[in-house]
C-alpha cells in the first residue's frame, strides 16, 4: 500500500470527514480516523479494507504514521518506526489480553 500525503489531499479528507488533521492525529485509534488518513493518502476504501483485514489495525496505524513523517507534515520530528511498531504491538497485546480476560470472567 502506497500512502502519499499532500496538503490538498488532507484538506479534501477534512471536508469529507468533517474532521481536522490534528483531531484525527489525537484519536488515531478510531476507524474513522484511520480511514480519514488512508483516504487522504490516496488509498481507496477497498484497498484500506483489504490492508486492514490482511495486516491488522496496528500495522495500518504504523503505516499512516510512517507516511505522515516521511511526507514532512511533522516538520523535523522523525519517528523511530521500529520502536513505534514495538510499542503499538505491546499496547495491542495488553488491550486484547485485558478484554479477553474480562470477557472470560463474566
Amino acid at each position: 500500500m502506497n500512502i502519499i500525503y499532500k496538503a490538498s489531499s488532507l484538506a479534501k479528507a477534512e471536508r469529507k470527514y468533517q474532521m481536522k488533521f490534528f483531531d484525527a492525529m489525537a484519536n488515531i485509534g478510531g476507524f474513522s480516523e484511520i480511514m480519514f488518513f488512508l483516504e487522504a493518502g490516496g488509498v481507496s476504501e477497498e484497498e484500506a479494507d483489504a490492508f486492514i483485514a490482511e495486516k491488522g489495525i496496528t500495522e495500518a496505524m504504523a503505516a499512516i504514521m510512517e507516511a505522515i513523517s516521511e511526507s514532512g507534515f511533522l516538520g523535523d520530528m522523525k519517528i523511530d518506526m521500529k520502536e513505534l511498531r514495538q510499542e503499538m504491538a505491546e499496547t495491542t497485546k495488553q488491550v486484547v489480553s485485558q478484554n479477553t480476560g474480562k470477557a472470560s470472567k463474566n
